[in-house]
């Protein structure tokens, strides 16, 4: 008999039962058969399913301990699963911004005119260059320059002669059988700063894929889930996502722009994450590099590069709005990744920080927009935002507590 614990205060015998059957599902591996059971059942509904689906939400950990091919085999079953509990009510900000009438830029990249001439400021109050990141290998060939020449300076010869290879060694193990996770986790714990800066940059993606309807499946930033699961990412951990219609669009040969659009902010919403708490980017390359690649390779026909380049600026500009507008949300989020938590009690941190009528909220921007967008959309023509348009009002939005950056 299964003891109840603390964290059963609050729910129905039957949503304990539920929940108890459901864990027992995932941890054999049988998703499919836990999708079947949460929809026949009627546990997830009032008070508790929030608390059944943040624990659900935990313990698909199990795959992740199975490695990336099990995360990538369960990636439909995980789908379903988060559409169910958001059905469901219990996740509402769950795809809350899931379709392009919800973003605040209306419009696609190719019709704004303020973004071709690389007028970001216009929207964000950024500078393009703050949105450009600029990689942290400088700082790292200085920093082992500087140690390189401490070593000189303080160790005598002899000592030398035999640090120096043994150094070298480790340096090669750790590549060749570890992934890097050594240094990167004795870089996080040296310079406290860069570990802050990963966390942030982690926290745009969680975010936005999850308020975009995108599955998250892990989200790895702090030095013992590294070690835990180097098998998963390499070097300096990141966020797993997906976006579910990508792989069945790509099949039928039927990719939508819309698909396209959602993957694009999601992917550049670590970087827009950095510029707003520190007002500048320096992770993201990979990012940038990732989004160059599917939209100028992966896809038919490939996209130019300066259509890719257009694509990447409308992106950033959508994600730095998101995240203002979801301020607290994110604030949330990045004391939960801090601490290392799972992406169940990452997703209720979320929840915690989403604006009372959020939902209704996104429905006057559809409606506003209906009402103006056939005529002139925001941004196009080089004219100004209309009178009362979204991107007006938000960028006179005072900041919440803990709203890092410019503007």
């Amino acid at each position: 008999m299964r003891v109840p614990t603390d964290t059963d205060a609050g729910l129905s015998v039957e949503q304990q039962s539920l929940l108890k059957d459901c864990q027992e599902g995932i941890t054999k591996g049988d998703l499919r058969d836990v999708c079947s059971r949460l929809e026949s059942s009627g546990g997830l509904a009032g008070p508790g399913g929030d608390v059944v689906a943040k624990r659900l939400l935990n313990s698909l950990s199990v795959y992740n301990d199975r490695g990336i091919q099990a995360l990538e085999s369960a990636q439909s079953d995980i789908s379903h699963l988060f559409r169910i509990l958001s059905e469901a009510g219990a996740l509402k900000g769950y795809g809350l911004c899931g379709t392009s009438g919800c973003w605040p830029v209306a419009g696609q990249a190719e019709t704004n005119v303020e973004l071709q001439n690389a007028n970001i400021e216009k929207y964000t109050n950024f500078t393009i260059d703050k949105l450009t990141p600029k990689g942290s290998g400088v700082f790292w060939s200085v920093a082992g320059v500087a140690f390189a020449l401490a070593q000189i300076a303080l160790l005598p010869p002899e000592t030398l002669n035999i640090l120096v290879p043994l150094e070298c060694g480790v340096v090669l193990v750790d590549s060749l059988f570890f992934r890097s996770v050594l240094s990167e986790s004795v870089a996080r714990v040296v310079f406290p700063p860069y570990q802050e800066r990963i966390v942030k940059h982690e926290a745009g993606h969680f975010l936005i894929g999850y308020l975009l309807g995108a599955p998250i499946q892990r989200c790895i930033v702090t030095v013992p889930q590294l070690f835990k699961e180097k098998a998963l990412v390499a070097g300096q951990g990141g966020t797993i996502f997906f976006v579910p219609e990508i792989k069945e669009e790509v099949m039928r040969g039927q990719l939508r722009r819309e698909t396209i659009d959602r993957l694009s902010i999601i992917t550049m919403a670590g970087i827009a994450a950095e510029a707003l708490q520190f007002g500048n980017a320096e992770g993201g390359r990979s990012d940038e590099a990732a989004l160059r690649l599917f939209l100028g390779r992966d896809i038919f026909p490939p996209w130019s590069l300066p259509r890719v380049t257009l694509q990447a600026r409308w992106a950033v500009t959508q994600a730095v709005l998101l995240l203002k507008e979801y301020s607290q949300a994110y604030d949330n989020l990045v004391e939960a990744l801090r601490q290392g938590k799972p992406v169940g009690d990452c997703v209720e941190a979320i929840e915690r920080g989403l604006p009372d009528g959020a939902r209704d909220a996104i429905q006057r921007r559809q409606d506003m927009r209906q009402m103006t967008a056939p005529s002139l959309p925001v941004g196009v023509g080089g004219a100004p935002p209309r009178s009362g348009s979204f991107i007006r009002e938000l960028l006179k939005m005072p900041k919440q507590n803990g709203d890092g950056g410019e503007g």
